[in-house]
């Protein structure tokens, strides 16, 4: 996750001076970016060494992470930055629905011309085109910029990196888009989850689930029916 964060950073300083010199850097300056980015976050303990890297020191995980984070940001400069001109990069907007408690928050990555969305995702395996038609992010950013600018996102594109550091970085593009009706689907789904939080009442996880461990459950140690007292 830490890597895919230093690609984003990598991304964001070649993108916002493109929006007026409409020009990419030299990919060193983005590698620089990235690079940065991950040293910061293991050297500032924001950054816990987990199972991934057991029997390795912490510095060891950050030489591995720095050089995930590198091969990322090549990719991304060589494949999907040229195409991208951007109007927005990192645009945070947030959103007060009257019916519903809370405020919808997002940060978009790099918007263009046309109400075009795009988004970096990174991983370990391909992003997919069933996972990009059904994200929630996605339709996320759609209510945020239909309700801030009046205006429906025509597009949203989906550039995915995709890297292990064993294997050969690999990349795909996935294109999708979001009808009224899954907007407003949207919505209802921020409306019941707030319900839930605002009751209290939440159910616990299923304990057969493969998520409700330590390993892969944030709230595992505050959970009163996992690991908290």
């Amino acid at each position: 996750m830490t890597a895919g964060s230093g690609a984003h950073k990598g991304r964001e300083i070649n993108l916002r001076q493109k929006i007026e010199s409409h020009e990419d850097l030299p990919f060193e300056d983005c590698q620089d970016a990235s690079r940065d980015y991950v040293n910061n976050s293991f050297d500032t303990k924001e950054v816990q060494v987990e199972q991934e890297f057991d029997g390795k020191s912490k510095e060891d995980a950050k030489g591995i992470t720095v050089d995930l984070a590198v091969e990322i940001t090549r990719k991304d400069r060589e494949i999907f930055q040229p195409e991208i001109q951007p109007v927005q990069v990192e645009r945070s907007l947030a959103v007060e629905y009257p019916e519903m408690s809370r405020i919808i928050v997002g940060t978009i990555d790099a918007e263009e011309g046309g109400e075009v969305v795009r988004d970096l995702k990174s991983g370990k395996r391909a992003y997919g085109q069933s996972k990009a038609d059904d994200s929630m992010a996605l339709s996320t950013y759609g209510v945020l910029l239909t309700a801030t600018s009046g205006k429906m996102p025509s597009e949203y594109l989906i550039d995915n990196v995709v890297a292990s550091g064993k294997s050969p970085v690999k990349t795909g593009a996935y294109r999708t888009t979001r009808t009224k009706e899954q907007l407003e689907r949207q919505l209802r789904r921020f409306a019941s989850w707030l319900k839930v939080v605002d009751s209290g009442m939440f159910a616990p996880c299923n304990p057969e689930h493969f998520k409700c461990c330590p390993q892969w459950c944030g709230y595992w140690p505050r959970c009163p029916y996992g690991g908290g007292k």
